[in-house]
């Protein structure tokens, strides 16, 4: 369970350079203030839309591959953002809370417990992506 954590560590990291070159890129091309409304835009309206349609999607089931989760965790660090926040104090802290997680459904509840008892954190998710998208528009 643990070695799980190197591949979400990388495909975490890789989604920050590849924000943080894209944001550098842009900033060349693009004023800073129309940059900032096109980040804050693209965090409220994929919030909105999770809001709107808060089904989670159902890829993949519950065994994956090293690389496979290299994939994801690029993904979902590149959907909500990692790379435009502190990026070592995001990281180290998703990865502790990661681990944790795992370690108790791991050690304790059962992984069986995932597939009867799924806990769905989507709605909180895309709540946290609107207000982040709007104190983006605020500061």
């Amino acid at each position: 369970m643990w070695l799980t954590l190197v591949p979400l560590a990388i495909g975490h990291a890789l989604a920050v350079v590849v924000a943080l070159l894209a944001t550098v890129v842009a900033s060349v091309v693009l004023p800073i203030g129309t940059l900032k409304l096109m980040v804050a835009a693209l965090l409220i309206g994929f919030g909105a839309t999770k809001l709107v349609r808060s089904r989670h999607p159902r890829y993949g089931g519950m065994k994956m591959s090293l690389w496979n989760l290299v994939v994801w965790s690029f993904l979902m660090a590149s959907a909500h953002g990692a790379g435009l926040m502190a990026a070592l104090v995001h990281t180290v802290g998703y990865l502790v809370v990661t681990g944790v997680v795992a370690a108790l459904v791991y050690e304790y509840f059962g992984v069986l417990f995932l597939r009867r008892a799924w806990i769905n954190l989507d709605l909180i998710w895309a709540a946290a992506l609107v207000l982040t998208g709007v104190a983006t528009l605020l500061i």
